[in-house]
């Protein structure tokens, strides 16, 4: 997998409304499962208990295993996707592979517990990137995307300020 000519770095803001992208989606499969499950009557708790929240951290975790998947065998994730980004190795532009973005993924975590520290490293270095591309040796690219795909990225963003500043 090659990046284009007209590939460009992911800069800050279009990765801070794939985080926001990335969240929403994740919860989203995650409470989709759980209804499925509720619906079926596998779960054997009532709704709301530290059992339903037990519960729920299992599936949320799966899906964030799933999420790390897509992006080591096929380079993105859905909000990735959507935004036209790209997830590469920094030195062959090649995806990262399974374990790789297993551990990227497990630091991004820790990059968000502490205040997003890890997140604000991608605004204080030219190749825009975070403390687990850093740590991984990774980069996020951004692929040439027609008018409808810019109009999608910008809405989301907008949407991805407002909502990180609430």
């Amino acid at each position: 997998m090659q990046i284009g000519q007209d590939s460009k770095i992911a800069r800050f803001w279009t990765r801070f409304a794939a985080f926001y992208l990335n969240l929403f989606f994740i919860i989203a499969a995650a409470l989709l499962i759980e209804l499925v499950l509720i619906k079926l009557q596998i779960p054997k708790f009532e709704l709301w208990t530290s059992g339903f929240y037990i519960h729920v951290s299992k599936i949320v975790l799966g899906v964030f295993v799933f999420d790390s998947i897509l992006q080591g065998i096929l380079t993105f994730n859905f909000s990735k996707f959507v935004l036209g980004l790209r997830l590469y190795d920094s030195h062959k532009d090649a995806s990262v592979g399974l374990i790789r973005s297993l551990l990227r993924s497990l630091i991004a975590i820790f990059s968000v517990a502490f205040f997003g520290l890890g997140y604000m490293a991608i605004g204080f270095n030219l190749d825009a990137k975070s403390l687990h591309d850093l740590l991984i040796s990774t980069k996020v690219v951004r692929i040439k995307q027609n008018i409808v795909g810019k109009i999608i990225t910008g809405f989301i963003q907008v949407i991805s300020i407002l909502f990180g500043l609430v």
